[in-house]
């Protein structure tokens, strides 16, 4: 989705420094607001067609960034420092798109005297957030929630990092196998072409025709095609990212359970999704439980981070007995989530310490989640080395192919 961005000079209202920049906005006069409110007398804004068009959406925090914001906040709150004092700071701590979400609930705190979940709301904070922190508002316990919201976001964080690292070997693969490809078609294939002019064209195979009419677009516009295969290494590069793994291991998981004769195969995926999404459920079940939300809303806010679309659908489920009057570990029990995480659920509610019992299985489930994400590491350079060498022998077999018909 675009954004419609708009450029603007102005000076700092509390360094006085002349600063520049863009900021997205339905209008001029709109942006100009949102840059008083970031503290910023606009000097002159004007409409920039360039950063429209390659601003598809709005940045969003890392975990890692959202962790050490929240930090500030906790660590305010367990020191008892006022919260207009953390404020002056918090935007010297980041840089780009957090160091603007910094700037604006400074703004906000000290301007308008917002109350924090508030603020979370209007800067755009995961919805996670800004509901367990207005729960903590009301119901008091606003440490706790913070600590275990730094807790939460410091476990995705670690995860997401993990999986970062694994990822690395699959997008260094996939960007060679796109160079090697048009290595081939470049220099090697336009080699034999007068062999192959020899041969009827009803003998030459259609992946040869294929290899033969690359092959004379790229030597036509060398420099463009050049230019086309960087640019196609780096879409792939920038694809391959961690919602992009995960959906692919979910729709796995997936195919799994429908077809369980395939169930050995993807039995390595099934352990990791499984203990990912787990580990993902018990620490936000114990976050928002702790935070006093009421169960349906608890459920409705995990199915937002869960990723496989079985769990979805569970949990749309496990709302709607929650709703009709039955305890979190029946209706858990009723969607068909797995025996331990309802054994666990169904201990921490009859023994009234859910929060203990959640984070219990969490703790071992991250451990799980550990190995699993080493399993899929060693599974990984497997399937690619497969895909590799499927590509690099289907090629070779469309260069040998004709000449083998001539020395026949």
């Amino acid at each position: 989705m675009f954004k419609i961005m708009y450029k603007y000079y102005g000076t700092d209202n509390t360094t006085g420094k002349q600063v520049k920049g863009y900021i997205p906005a339905p209008n001029a006069k709109k942006a100009k607001e949102l840059l008083s409110e970031l503290g910023i007398t606009a000097s002159s804004v004007s409409f920039s067609l360039l950063k429209t068009l390659t601003s598809f959406r709005e940045k969003e925090l890392s975990s890692y960034e959202l962790k050490d914001l929240m930090f500030a906040f906790y660590n305010a709150q367990k020191s008892g420092i006022s919260m207009r004092m953390i404020v002056d700071s918090l935007p010297d701590m980041f840089s780009g798109e957090a160091k603007k979400k910094a700037e604006r609930i400074r703004y906000y705190i000290k301007n308008e005297g917002l109350q924090l979940s508030l603020v979370f709301k209007k800067v755009g904070l995961p919805d996670f957030i800004v509901h367990s922190v207005e729960a903590a508002e009301v119901g008091g316990g606003l440490e706790e929630v913070l600590e275990k919201v730094v807790k939460v976001l410091d476990i995705m964080a670690k995860s997401e990092a993990e999986l970062k690292k694994a990822l690395l070997y699959p997008k260094i693969v996939l960007v060679l196998i796109v160079f090697v490809i048009f290595f081939i078609d470049w220099k090697i294939v336009p080699q034999l072409k007068d062999l192959y002019a020899n041969i009827p064209d009803y003998l030459l195979p259609g992946g040869t025709k294929l290899l033969m009419s690359m092959s004379e677009k790229i030597n036509k516009a060398p420099s463009v095609s050049i230019a086309l295969a960087i640019g196609i290494a780096v879409f792939l590069w920038k694809t391959v990212t961690v919602n992009i793994f995960l959906a692919f291991v979910s729709s796995i998981h997936t195919l799994g359970e429908k077809l369980p004769s395939l169930k050995p195969l993807v039995k390595r995926f099934s352990e990791f999704i499984d203990s990912y999404e787990t580990m993902k459920i018990c620490y936000f079940l114990d976050l928002l439980h702790s935070a006093g939300i009421k169960p349906n809303k608890v459920v409705e806010h995990i199915r937002s981070i869960v990723s496989t679309r079985s769990n979805k659908k569970k949990l749309d489920i496990a709302k709607r007995h929650i709703e009709s009057g039955l305890p979190i570990f029946k209706s858990f029990e009723y969607a068909g989530f797995d025996k331990q995480l309802v054994g666990f659920i169904r201990a921490g509610e009859e023994q009234n310490g859910l929060s203990f019992y959640m984070r219990a299985l969490a703790e071992y489930k991250e451990r799980s989640f550990a190995e699993a994400i080493e399993k899929v590491k060693t599974i990984i350079p497997m399937l690619l080395m497969i895909l590799a060498s499927s590509i690099i022998v289907s090629i070779m077999f469309y260069i040998i192919a004709p000449l083998y018909n001539i020395t026949g």
